[in-house]
């Protein structure tokens, strides 16, 4: 037999109990793609600083999805490349990329984001090349920057750690630098 007066009680301190706890969980969307509203480091919660797609060609193929993390939001792009606090650029791929492709994509960014009084000799940037793979629609990448270097994750599985602050700004230039991978997705990474 069905106790009304129960379910009552019950429903009512479910919902307090929701008021008191709502979801921590929460999605952001890009572009129809979800992504958590936060992303832990260590013990540090970061937030959403902006997001948005990286489009490709006349067309406007949109190649990945991407959200930056950080502890403060700013629009301040050279704020976010000196920081020594966590920033995170996680990254949902919208269609499959080669091997090959994300090397010279990346050659690119980080020869042209290393200024004149850049020192970083190119054989430093070679373990986070060889790290590069061929991906699939719906992986994901996790470019994780702190004071000491970066990591990157793919599908939630660390694949390098790299000790070195100078090629992490320069890793991380490759979205908010002189020259990024699109104008419109740094402006879109940077809240603005």
């Amino acid at each position: 037999m069905f106790n009304f007066s129960a379910f009552k009680r019950t429903a009512g301190l479910g919902l307090v109990l929701f008021a008191l706890h709502p979801l921590s969980a929460l999605a952001v969307e890009v572009d129809g793609l979800s992504f958590p509203d936060e992303y832990v480091v260590g013990s540090e919660k970061l937030h959403v600083n902006g997001a948005g797609s990286r489009l490709y060609s006349f067309l406007k193929v949109k190649v990945y999805s991407a959200v930056l993390y950080t502890q403060q939001k700013t629009s301040d792009a050279q704020v976010l490349l000196n920081s020594k606090l966590p920033r995170v650029v996680f990254v949902k791929m919208r269609v499959d990329s080669k091997k090959d492709d994300a090397i010279e994509a990346w050659k690119h960014y980080l020869r042209n984001n290393c200024s004149k009084n850049c020192a970083i000799p190119e054989v430093r940037w070679q373990p986070f090349l060889n790290a590069m793979a061929t991906l699939k629609e719906g992986d994901t990448e996790a470019y994780i920057f702190t004071a000491q270097g970066f990591e990157l994750k793919r599908n939630e599985r660390s694949v390098v750690k790299i000790d070195d602050a100078e090629l992490a700004a320069l890793v991380l230039s490759g979205w908010l630098g002189k020259e990024p991978t699109t104008p419109e997705l740094k402006a879109a990474l940077l809240g603005q």
